[in-house]
């Protein structure tokens, strides 16, 4: 798929989602991931998002749980 060309053509990893996410909820993820990443690895950027969803108006796993990092965390 799409993941696996990005590995190919030479991205060390890839945040990607293993089904649809609202916009919204995308948006909202990905800030916290980014902002994340500024002082920590990738997979732990990834799991710090994923919880702040959890204690905040995205409980629902339909908003945070589609995520999956691929590849390198570093």
């Amino acid at each position: 798929g799409l993941t696996e060309a990005f590995l190919h053509s030479g991205s060390k990893s890839v945040l990607a989602s293993l089904s649809p996410v609202s916009d919204a909820a995308s948006v909202e993820f990905m800030k916290d991931f980014y902002t994340n990443l500024k002082t920590q690895d990738k997979a732990e950027s990834l799991a710090l998002a994923q919880r702040k969803m959890l204690t905040e108006s995205r409980q629902h796993p339909r908003f945070w749980s589609p995520f999956i990092l691929v590849g390198k965390d570093r």
